[in-house]
């Protein structure tokens, strides 16, 4: 056998093997070609008589833009493939009335036994080592139920999180997810009146109001129409505002009305304040005085006024000028219904009478 070796290290346009009749050639290819610059066609010179044969061990490791159309290398009329440029193969022709060309990649390479070399059904189970076909090999969609053995998917096969409602079985309209059994058990569909019931939803009216509910199915909503027993509001339940009242008459500096006027009170109350208008002109030698006491006769602690003497009844609005006034009394003020509130005058020389206001809160 003849030996040649033919170094290719810039390939371009066509490159000849001479071939001697009845010899066979082995050579060596390293191509680093830009095949964007045009495609090599490498081409037998000679008559090779029939069984002569050429192998060629190629390296393609540099080669690009590699395009089996437009920038190729063809070897003996046959295109080298594509999947072959960029890693080591070899390349075996003979001649036999015309040659055949066959390509035989590097056993060593990755990646060189593509889809299309395996024939449908050639890969049994037998050919799968175990634990080699992972969740990146598997394509979407192609675990259908019937690869699923029953019971496979356990709950520690379920991502938290995955089993969305649209997986879950459909629900009776206005059903509720729950668990009424009273110990721990699996979930179960409840209607209105059992999620009701586990809920403790139930109306119920408590305390001084009365009166009755109602509900409208499905939705959710109850109406409840309520009123207050007769007798029911108490004063601390009004409020502030409305717990004031104005106690009003006439006291006197008078002779035989001066001295001691008494008012029966019929709540329980406290007395916050109280002033007098001069309805009848103050006898003009001393002034007058009014106090306060409550039922035991105690004096109400800063309840004390001191009407001027020579004070007339005024004679426009408002008279500010004839009214006197106790703003703030502190103690001994509180009275319980049915007692007795009274009010004092004294002046040493009668003359003058007084409309009075008293302030009280309702206790």
């Amino acid at each position: 056998m003849t030996i040649r070796e033919l170094k290719v290290l810039s390939l371009a346009g066509t490159t000849t093997i001479d071939i001697a009749p009845g010899n066979n050639f082995v050579y060596k290819i390293d191509c680093s070609y830009n095949f964007g610059s045009g495609s090599i066609n490498v081409t037998a010179n000679g008559s090779p008589l029939n069984g002569t044969s050429v192998i060629a061990y190629c390296d393609f490791g540099g080669a690009t833009n590699y395009n089996e159309s437009s920038a190729f290398c063809n070897f003996f009329g046959t295109v080298i493939p594509a999947e072959l440029v960029g890693i080591r193969f070899t390349i075996i022709a003979i001649y036999d009335g015309s040659w055949e060309v066959y390509f035989v990649p590097d056993w060593k390479e990755d990646d060189i036994i593509a889809t299309t070399h395996i024939q449908d059904n050639a890969v049994t189970t037998a050919k799968i080592a175990n634990v080699n076909v992972t969740t990146a090999k598997i394509a979407d969609t192609n675990v259908t139920e019937a690869k699923i053995a029953s019971n496979a998917v356990t709950a520690a096969k379920i991502n938290d999180g995955a089993v969305t409602l649209a997986k879950m079985a459909d629900m009776t309209a206005n059903g509720f997810l729950g668990n009424d059994s009273g110990g721990a058990a699996a979930p179960q569909e409840l209607n209105l009146t059992e999620t009701r019931t586990l809920l403790s939803a139930s109306t119920a009216l408590t305390g001084d109001v009365i009166g009755s509910a109602s509900e409208i199915a499905s939705t959710g909503v109850t109406t409840v129409n309520t009123t207050l027993s007769n007798g029911v509001v108490t004063v601390a339940k009004v409020a502030a505002p409305l717990k004031r009242q104005l106690i009003t008459g006439v006291c006197s500096f008078e002779t035989n009305e001066v001295g001691y006027t008494a008012v029966k009170v019929p709540w329980n109350c406290t007395v916050d304040e109280w002033a007098v208008n001069v309805i009848k002109t103050i006898e003009a030698s001393n002034d007058g005085t009014c106090e306060l006491y409550d039922h035991s006769g105690t004096l109400m602690t800063g309840s004390g006024i001191t009407v001027t003497a020579g004070t007339t009844v005024g004679s426009g609005a408002p008279p500010s000028s004839q009214i006197f006034n106790a703003p703030t009394i502190t103690a001994n003020n509180a009275l319980t219904a049915g007692q007795i509130l009274t009010i004092k005058t004294a002046k040493t020389t009668a003359g003058g009478r007084l409309q009075y206001s008293i302030k009280v809160t309702l206790t």
